[in-house]
């Protein structure tokens, strides 16, 4: 199927009808990349133009968060311009879902005094740990193993003291 841009008659032709119902999203009729958004052309995304034509030039450093969720709507009204981060936090991704959470699984608060930040050493990606599950795995570790861990403590003492000798 061809691609269909739209010429700037047809789009004129559209915004009259779509001025009829401000409030809903304005779905873009013209040709729908495989990302899910509007192509104005080529290399413009629809809802980018529609937001530089109705409410002016997109801001450095900014990209524009549509607040409907819907990626083919135009409607200017549903058009922010926002930083990326901000965009991102906004959206329903695995980062913006993990950064919204206050609890860890088992229910203790990510407080300050809770919660050491660090990098994952598997992956290199930020995590945050909760240093109560922390200190609850290393109290049922050290029970379980009680006997592994003090011999295994009694053999580094012993080691340490004969070099000394």
């Amino acid at each position: 199927m061809a691609r269909r841009y739209l010429s700037p008659f047809d789009l004129l032709a559209i915004y009259l009808e779509w001025r009829k119902t401000p409030k809903a999203c304005w779905p873009w009729p013209g040709y729908v990349g495989r990302d899910g958004y509007g192509r104005y052309t080529a290399h413009q995304l629809a809802h980018r133009r529609m937001y530089e034509m109705f409410r002016g030039p997109i801001p450095d450093g900014h990209t524009i968060d549509h607040l409907c969720r819907n990626r083919v709507c135009v409607n200017p009204a549903h058009l922010e311009a926002v930083t990326r981060a901000e965009n991102v936090m906004r959206g329903e991704g695995l980062c913006a879902t993990n950064a919204r959470k206050t609890h860890c699984p088992r229910g203790h608060p990510y407080s300050q005094e809770n919660t050491e930040r660090g990098v994952d050493a598997r992956n290199g990606r930020p995590k945050r740990t909760c240093l109560q599950c922390r200190r609850d795995w290393q109290r049922a570790y050290y029970r379980r193993n009680r006997a592994r861990v003090l011999a295994r403590l009694r053999a580094a003492y012993r080691q340490k003291n004969a070099a000394r000798h």
